[in-house]
Order: C-alpha cells, then sequence, then structure tokens
C-alpha cells in the first residue's frame, strides 16, 4: 500500500494576462517565479528580500502582476506544481516542458506541469478589453484561487503519485535553510566529490536526489557550479 504524505507545497497558477496566484501549504519562505512584479496581495504579512518570500504563516495565497509578454519562463530551484492558463485562440510556439495534465473550459487552456524548469512562448490573437487584475475585485480573485486550491492539491497528488512509482522524485525540498541530505551533499562536495556520479557514491544516495540537492546548494550559494569544456564539476562556495 502506497501512502504520500505531503509536508509542504507551493501550487502556481500564472494567467495569459500576467497575473500569478501561489497558494502555499505548510511552508514559510518561497521564490517568486516571475520578475517585474506590481505590488503584492497576501492573506498573510510578509516580507520580501531579494525575490523571496518570508511569510509569517505557514499557509497563504499571494497574487501579483508580471509583465510577461506572452513569454513565461519558471527557473526554480525545486519542482512546483504550475499552473498555465491562457486563451483558446493562443497559438504556442514554443514549449520546453511537456504538460503533465491539459484541461480546456470557458474558451481557456489550462496546462499542468510539476517541474523546476518550464519556458512556454504563445501569441494571443484575443487580447480581452475586460481582462481582470489583481488592482480590482481582489478579494474576490482571492476567494476563487482558495476554491481553486484545492483542485490543485488534487492534481499535485496525482501528479506526486505518478512520478513516485515511476521512481522520478523522493520527498519535497525546502528552500528555508538545509536538511540533513542538503548537509550530507554539502559534506561530500567539500571531501573532494565534484560529480553528481561521486557525489552519489560517497553519500548513498539516488543520483536523481543528489542533482536536485546540488541544483539546491548551487541555487543558495553553497556550492559554485564550474564548467570545463563539456564537462561540470561542483566545488564548494567557500565564503572569504
Amino acid at each position: 500500500m502506497l501512502t504520500l504524505t505531503v509536508h509542504s507545497s507551493v501550487f502556481t497558477t500564472v494567467y495569459y494576462n500576467g497575473t500569478i496566484t501561489i497558494h502555499v501549504i505548510n511552508q514559510t519562505s518561497l521564490y517568486l517565479p516571475l520578475q517585474n512584479i506590481s505590488k503584492i496581495y497576501s492573506t498573510t504579512p510578509f516580507k520580501l528580500f531579494n525575490n523571496t518570500i518570508f511569510l509569517s504563516s505557514s499557509n497563504a495565497t499571494l497574487i501579483y502582476s508580471s509583465d510577461i509578454k506572452n513569454e513565461i519562463k519558471i527557473n526554480e530551484p525545486y519542482n512546483i506544481a504550475i499552473n498555465i492558463i491562457i486563451t483558446s485562440t493562443s497559438q504556442i510556439t514554443y514549449l520546453s516542458t511537456s504538460p503533465d495534465f491539459v484541461n480546456f473550459q470557458n474558451n481557456l487552456l489550462n496546462l499542468t506541469f510539476y517541474t523546476s524548469n518550464l519556458t512556454l512562448i504563445y501569441t494571443n490573437y484575443s487580447q480581452s478589453s475586460n481582462s481582470f487584475s489583481p488592482n480590482s475585485n481582489i478579494f474576490i480573485l482571492l476567494l476563487i484561487s482558495f476554491s481553486l486550491s484545492l483542485l490543485s492539491t488534487g492534481v499535485l497528488t496525482y501528479l506526486l503519485l505518478k512520478n513516485i512509482r515511476k521512481g522520478k522524485i523522493e520527498e519535497p525540498i525546502l528552500i528555508s535553510g538545509l536538511d540533513e541530505r542538503d548537509r550530507l551533499v554539502l559534506d561530500a562536495i567539500s571531501k573532494g566529490a565534484d560529480s553528481i556520479a561521486k557525489i552519489s557514491r560517497m553519500t548513498g544516495l539516488s543520483r536523481a536526489t543528489v542533482y536536485r540537492r546540488v541544483k539546491k546548494l548551487v541555487s543558495l550559494g553553497y556550492v559554485k557550479k564550474i564548467r570545463e569544456g563539456n564537462k561540470i564539476r561542483y566545488e564548494e562556495n567557500k565564503k572569504e
């Protein structure tokens, strides 16, 4: 019998007009996936530092707007659930990651991904004049977002179960500090393990787990990624 426990989750929805909603469950910090943001609306007080949100509560919904210009590019240090909602008349000209789930309703196309890297370029042939904005009816939008989070939770659970059965993922990785496995990987790198294979052998962790941990350590500044020709090696970033 397979038992799934989601310790923490981040559900991100990006609308075709640049509105972004983020639902956070059991987590007090997160990266904002898109830049050039407007004022952030949140159901709980927060602080913003270097594009990282620190929440006063571990469960919250945030809404803000970004000038996406028909290009959505997300690069996170860990996998998150991402919903991209565009109009049915939009033409997708580039997509770097295949969606895990596709839904069409009310002339909107909802693409659901569970990934850390995503690029989507599209052309919207129906720019509606009554597009919603986070500056209008914000509380109604927050209420709708909470409702959508229930659906997103179900979708994420399905995707997590599917990926666990395929052996693609193990457990969610938090960005707020280092856990035991992060320190294990960092210790291996400090002792000279400079590749994913070497770190995996030294720590006993799978290569997939090591790759995700190293990527997180690089993004947080603990490890340097060095490219030498066609090879990549890693070093501990010893701060002076």
